[in-house]
């Protein structure tokens, strides 16, 4: 019998201005990552304006989560979940 762990992912990318935050499932960080871009090009996670960062640069970071993790943060909204 075959188990496979689903993780959630959460990912931060920055870029021309823009910050997309959201969360991510997949068996590791790379299926997630995809998952996450299949999002963006979904427009499911929309784009907050971001212009403390250089905006001819691109910043991605991403972090394992427990799935019942909550934002600590009460400044930012909610992540997408999938």
């Amino acid at each position: 019998m075959l188990l496979f762990h689903m993780a959630a992912f959460r990912f931060q990318v920055r870029h021309g201005g823009q910050y997309f935050n959201g969360v991510a499932n997949g068996a590791d960080a790379v299926e997630a990552g995809q998952n996450f871009a299949e999002l963006l090009k979904a427009n499911k996670i929309k784009p907050q304006t971001e212009s403390v960062y250089r905006s001819d640069r691109l910043y991605i970071t991403y972090e394992e989560i427990n799935i019942g993790e909550r934002n600590e943060n009460p400044s930012e909204e909610d992540p997408a979940r999938v």
